[in-house]
Parts: C-alpha cells; sequence; structure tokens
C-alpha cells in the first residue's frame, strides 16, 4: 500500500487505529514512515479498511439524518399550510 498517496488527515488517521504516536505537526513522509516502520503491511491493509468502511458508514448515516431531517420539514410545512387553509375557510 502506497501510503504516500493518502491525505495526511487520513495518515492521522491511520496511526490512531494501529497506535503508532506521531506529533501533529510532522510532515506526511515522516508520518508514512512511522506508520510503515511500525506495522506490517497486512496489519496496514487491514486497519485502512476498517477505516474507509467506518467513513463509509458515518456519511451513508448522515445522509439519512439529512433525508429525515428534509421530510420531518416538509411534514412541518404541509401541516401549517393545512391550517393556513383550515383558518381561512373559518374566516
Amino acid at each position: 500500500m502506497d501510503l504516500m498517496r493518502l491525505l495526511r488527515t487520513d495518515l492521522l488517521c491511520l496511526c490512531e487505529e494501529l497506535g503508532v504516536e506521531v506529533e501533529q505537526k510532522m510532515k506526511k513522509s515522516e508520518i508514512s514512515k512511522a506508520i510503515s516502520e511500525s506495522a506490517e503491511a497486512e496489519e496496514i491493509k487491514i486497519a485502512w479498511e476498517l477505516l474507509q468502511h467506518a467513513k463509509s458508514e458515518a456519511a451513508a448515516r448522515e445522509e439519512r439524518e439529512q433525508e429525515q431531517a428534509a421530510a420531518g420539514e416538509e411534514q412541518a410545512q404541509a401541516a401549517a399550510r393545512e391550517e393556513r387553509a383550515q383558518a381561512a375557510a373559518r374566516e
């Protein structure tokens, strides 16, 4: 796995997942080297796959929450329109 192709933030997440201690101010190349020296290639690959899976689940969860919020807002607007229509009909 070519760690240099990953974003710096992803490398930092990978470090956290693998238990590799690095400084936030380290360069991308230094972080990549620390990971390579601290873990086997297969372990790195598995940790990366776990992170990707967690990311995609979080994105899907966020999308569902946004859809639910939009549906709730639509229901509230429809109820408000209905209430206005009923009030206008009474007048």
